[in-house]
């Protein structure tokens, strides 16, 4: 058979169609993703987790053993599983898995369907649990002590979570009771079967006992924080509130940064940082100018005259020498000689065996106000308070590290997590899982390690539920006056319960009670 002109031209045609007709079928079909891992294909994914940790993690060039566990740790997963795998239980293995690195800027993202949470709030008090509904309400008033799950003891239930939480974030009571949260997760680790129903065993902690059976919920996905500030005046004690949620704001809304400098002309600003995100220095410096004294900000300290904090990263040709700059880090070429001079006494008092792993040293300045105020006696007095928790991240992290030694500012909420550096992203081809993970490393100016460390409160309050902001109010402006150090006497007392006219049965009311100041 001879083909002409016209046969070549169809049989083409025929060719390009079919090619289009797969094409289109693979981008539909895209969005589908795995409800299980074929062995090879679970074997595939993690040969490249262990790679992507092995040139990039900045905690595994940090400690080596971590991922010696990490390797160890899989090994252990293929033979568990010699055929395949279910999604949901692989994505778990990988969060086990990044968990071991202790670093607290790792994250994973997957597509699959939300899983089963619990249908109502867990809140410790003292060595018990109490189960509340979304209104903040005892699920039974006559039983407000949980002590079973499914008939498995609470303590299995908190031991099981604190796998997958890292080893530096385990003190923060909100980690824990995210965990304990994710009911599905959990069943799946302890090997109990998954329904749509969880039972509750609940006690008055003396001889009477109850049982309930829920609906389990879907897990909601986590909502975007609107790019504004909210602010709320109490007239009666005046105070100011203010939510940030962006600190790029301030760069970009005069209103914004007007109506946080009018807040800070109030005896008291309570600024809430616990969901914050951007990496402007802007509010630093307006805190610095407005609360820290010149000869405290100064440090007279010479270790800390010219330079805030030295960072590097992992050494990599996927990274450019510009990768720590969005986070106010410049390297050791721009600096002036006595800043150069600075960071090469503070990196060669650094030990690190690892350090042909990182790149080139970079640092940050001690930040300084653009202008100089006139302090007088009424300002001398203001105050103000930070509220801070594990979401406090990045530029966050650095406000809090800055202004904890200031006597005018008081630290609210659980410590921070650490997490300072840049993130590196990569997927796993097979899972269709993304994992974030930490690249840099950042000391302090005496050589001290950062990354992971986190800043303590000055009063520990935990900040996973609605906070009584009349309460909080009323204890920070009853403390001693600033001049007497507050922070060393608030330091001793508990935010955790205020005793009220109105108590019944010498109940106390929660902080975290109320949502609105």
């Amino acid at each position: 058979m001879k083909f002409g002109f016209k046969e070549i031209v169809n049989t083409f045609g025929l060719c390009l169609l079919i090619s289009t007709l797969q094409l289109a079928h693979l981008t539909l079909t895209s969005t589908e993703y795995k409800v299980s891992l074929r062995h090879g294909e679970m074997r595939h994914d993690l040969n490249i987790l262990v790679e992507e940790i092995r040139q990039h993690s900045a905690f595994s060039g940090l400690d080596s053993s971590r991922l010696e566990n990490i390797e160890r740790a899989v090994d252990a997963i293929l033979y568990r599983y010699p055929i395949n795998i279910n999604s949901g239980r692989f994505k778990a293995e990988i969060i086990k898995l990044i968990t071991m690195l202790n670093d607290p800027g790792t994250s994973i993202t997957s597509h699959l369907a939300p899983s089963g949470v619990l249908p109502f709030r867990l809140r410790p008090l003292g060595n018990t649990w109490l189960a509340l509904n979304n209104n903040e309400h005892l699920l039974d008033p006559e039983h407000p002590y949980i002590t079973h799950i499914d008939g498995i003891p609470l303590s299995r239930w908190v031991d099981v979570s604190l796998r997958f939480i890292p080893h530096s974030l385990r003190p923060n009571i909100s980690q824990l009771i995210q965990w304990l949260s994710k009911l599905n997760i959990l069943r799946v680790e302890m090997g109990l079967a998954i329904t749509d129903k969880v039972r509750l065993t609940l006690t008055d902690n003396q001889d009477s006992n109850t049982q309930l059976i829920l609906a389990v919920q879907r897990e909601s996905p986590s909502k975007e924080n609107a790019p504004i500030i909210k602010s709320s005046l109490d007239n009666e004690s005046s105070a100011a509130l203010i939510k940030i949620t962006d600190l790029t704001l301030f760069e970009t809304d005069p209103l914004a940064l007007k109506e946080l400098q009018h807040a800070f002309t109030s005896p008291l600003t309570i600024l809430d940082l616990r969901e914050v995100t951007g990496n402007s220095d802007r509010l630093l410096k307006l805190i610095t100018h407005e609360f820290a004294e010149p000869e405290q900000f100064s440090r007279i300290d010479e270790a800390d005259k010219h330079l805030m904090a030295l960072a590097q990263y992992r050494r990599s040709t996927d990274f450019k020498n510009d990768l720590l700059r969005p986070l106010n880090f410049v390297p050791f070429d721009e600096f002036n000689f006595f800043e150069q001079l600075q960071l090469s006494n503070i990196s060669q008092s650094i030990k690190n065996e690892n350090a042909s792993r990182f790149g080139q040293w970079y640092a940050r300045r001690v930040p300084t106000p653009a202008i100089t105020k006139l302090k007088t006696k009424e300002n001398m007095a203001h105050r103000l308070a930070l509220l801070i928790g594990p979401q406090c991240r990045g530029e966050c992290e650095w406000i809090a590290y800055v202004v904890k030694g200031l006597p005018r500012v008081t630290l609210i909420g659980e410590k921070t997590s650490g997490d300072l550096g840049k993130r590196y992203a990569f997927s796993l081809p097979e899972s269709a899982i993304e994992v974030r993970l930490t690249t840099s490393i950042f000391y302090s100016t005496r050589g001290q390690l950062l990354s992971g460390v986190g800043t303590h409160p000055d009063i520990k309050l935990p900040i996973n539920e609605a906070i009584h902001w009349q309460g909080l109010v009323t204890l920070l402006t009853q403390e001693q006056a600033p001049s007497e150090h507050p922070q060393a006497a608030v330091s001793e007392r508990s935010l955790k319960r205020v005793e009220t006219a109105n108590s019944k049965n010498s109940s106390h009311v929660d902080l975290w009670n109320q949502s609105s100041p």
